[in-house]
């Protein structure tokens, strides 16, 4: 079919919806994902920013990825960010991330910037959000196209029920597949991030460990029960008996920290300048004394998902920050060499 044909056949169908949105269905009859969004209840239908005065680029629709943030810690927001780039794809849509009113947007915004995702990451579109909410054809994100994104990729158990840290293989394979394409550091952030992983990690064969404590040893509801430092010892004992030659530690609880520092010593590497915790509240929900502290919480667990990313084994317990390094070594086209997640179940269940 000539180029010149297929314009004439898109500019008939974008002036018969119904028509275009049967060829929709019918072109992407076999993306399980597009589907199962399409096939989601009323609630969960594409909700249009009607603008009467959009003078160009009506020949495409950006999704706007932007949520309900509360208080979701820092990988729970760009799980949701990088899902939403996932269903933008499959609707045939250019996503957007927004991020306004998280824990970690910094009052007033950062560097001139009130899109928390833009202080670390490029915009995935160069507009930013009024040239894309005046100029755009825009399609607001749901939750519910998420809850059907993660239907099609089996993050369900027990028929309905669903867990945001419960995922499968196929679930993290298809969003590492988006990652490097929407998620691009900028430059002073890269250079700040692998400047530290090289430093911290050398030559010699790391386990990553990531231990969540804080508010997680309180049995909070639908969050995973609490693994134990027994847990973490047995496996990682079991990965020094075989080879890995040091173990890089993220953790916010300064407690878990200094018991990991009195059994293994120097083998122990972490970085020293992060805000942690001896109490029962999740660090981000916490005010600190400097400048920018929200800002600086975001770059100090991307840091350490990063160098999670890079070490060849990994140790952890259900987390966020655990799935998103998983997701970031497979964008990579790697694959963990030793891995545990430890798993006690969701609090609640």
């Amino acid at each position: 079919m000539s180029s010149t044909l297929r314009r004439l056949i898109k500019s008939f169908l974008e002036r018969h919806l119904v028509l275009y949105c049967l060829y929709r269905v019918v072109n992407n009859r076999h993306d399980n994902t597009y589907l199962q969004i399409m096939s989601q209840s009323n609630k969960a239908n594409l909700y249009r920013l009607h603008n009467d005065n959009i003078h160009y680029n009506k020949d495409r629709s950006v999704y706007l990825v932007s949520y309900e943030w509360e208080d979701n810690g820092f990988f729970a927001i760009m799980r949701k960010c990088l899902a939403g780039c996932v269903i933008a794809e499959s609707l045939g849509m250019i996503p957007y991330i927004y991020v306004e009113n998280s824990v970690y947007n910094v009052p007033g915004g950062y560097a001139g910037i009130n899109n928390m995702f833009e202080y670390y990451y490029y915009p995935t579109i160069d507009s930013g959000i009024d040239g894309i909410l005046e100029n755009e054809n825009c399609f607001c994100a749901s939750y519910d196209h998420i809850m059907g994104l993660n239907r099609s990729l089996g993050c369900f158990s027990d028929k309905d029920l669903y867990s945001e840290y419960e995922v499968t293989d196929a679930f993290l394979e298809r969003l590492a597949a988006s990652l490097k394409k929407y998620f691009v550091l900028k430059d002073d952030v890269n250079d700040y991030i692998y400047n530290a992983v090289n430093s911290i990690l050398g030559d010699c064969k790391v386990l990553g460990v990531h231990y969540r404590g804080t508010d997680y040893s309180v049995g909070m509801k639908a969050h995973p029960v609490s693994a134990s430092l027994e847990q973490y010892v047995t496996y990682i004992d079991e990965a020094l008996s075989i080879g890995y030659e040091a173990v890089f530690l993220a953790t916010d609880d300064i407690n878990a920290l200094n018991a990991f520092k009195d059994r293994y010593g120097d083998r122990i590497l972490f970085y020293d300048d992060v805000i942690r915790s001896s109490g029962k509240k999740g660090v981000h929900l916490d005010k600190h004394d400097r400048d920018n502290d929200q800002y600086y919480l975001g770059l100090e667990v991307l840091r350490d998902m990063y160098t999670l990313s890079e070490c060849e084994g990994l140790v952890s317990g259900l987390s966020q920050v655990s799935i998103f390094a998983r997701i970031m070594k497979l964008s990579c086209g790697y694959n963990y060499d030793y891995m545990k997640i430890i798993d006690n179940g969701i609090n609640g269940r």
